[in-house]
């Protein structure tokens, strides 16, 4: 009888330390996600650029504490704009290229820049070489390599314009979360779902799932994307570097249909 207390009162310390880790994950998301929504874009003299009154890439990246960067590297965020929209895109790059001083002066004084310094800066932005997660180093932690997937795969999803709206996308991981993204979609005749489908969503945990294994991390966790559907995504990432992150599963809870256009 004595042991099979004992083995009970052990299950239950576990499962309590995995729901207050599951809850911390969730606060460090969405205190990420907040500090995203809160983010704006002006138009300055030509040039649609983050607002800087609402966004600083240094407070942003402050965040993400449980991630280290190349201290080589300048880590910032450049608007890609055009006629069909917008994105911020972050990126890296050496702080004596002679490029990183071409944007610092194009962001202040853009009227200045021709149609060759843009399309510079568009190709080294496209570089694999300029990409972040190149420089990025996660705490061998489950939170360090959480915030490290949602760097990668979230991270860029914030002050949306026009047409990059089709890519907007959020991680749910609280019942409340459920429950507002049910009853905006039934409340909303614009973006079509099943009814038993928003049911079945309505039963899920959508706390993130993380299991540290001899190599990998795997990650699951619920992403909402708000123009397309709600899936529970799973990934690998290795521990070592370069950190791959690998999908290795989905499963579409919600598909979701759109009944306009940008």
């Amino acid at each position: 009888m004595i042991m099979k207390i004992t083995i009970f009162i052990a299950i239950m310390f576990l499962l309590s330390i995995s729901n207050i880790n599951a809850q911390s994950f969730c606060d460090k998301i969405n205190e990420i996600q907040e500090y995203q929504d809160s983010a704006g874009t002006i138009n300055t003299k030509g040039l649609r650029v983050v607002d800087t009154a609402t966004f600083a890439i240094d407070d942003y990246l402050a965040l993400f504490d449980k991630l280290s960067y190349d201290p080589r590297k300048n880590i910032d965020v450049w608007y890609m704009s055009s006629g069909a929209g917008g994105y911020p895109r972050l990126y890296a790059i050496d702080k004596n290229d002679e490029l990183n001083f071409l944007i610092c002066k194009i962001k202040i004084k853009p009227k200045k820049a021709s149609n060759d310094d843009f399309m510079e800066i568009y190709e080294f932005m496209m570089d694999s070489s300029s990409f972040v997660e190149n420089y990025i180093t996660p705490e061998d932690s489950e939170e360090g390599f959480l915030q490290y997937l949602f760097i990668l795969q979230m991270g860029e999803h914030f002050a949306l314009f026009w047409h990059a709206y089709y890519n907007e996308a959020y991680i749910i991981c609280n019942q409340e979360q459920v429950d507002n993204a049910i009853g905006f979609l039934r409340g909303n005749k614009d973006f079509a779902t099943n009814d038993e489908d928003l049911e079945n969503f309505s039963q899920i945990s959508p706390e993130p799932e993380i299991v540290k294994k001899a190599d990998n991390y795997t990650i699951s966790w619920i992403e909402y994307w708000t123009h397309n559907g709600i899936y529970r995504r799973t990934y690998k990432i290795d521990r070592n570097p370069p950190y791959k992150v690998s999908l290795i599963e989905e499963e579409l809870l919600v598909p979701i249909t759109i009944s306009f256009m940008y």
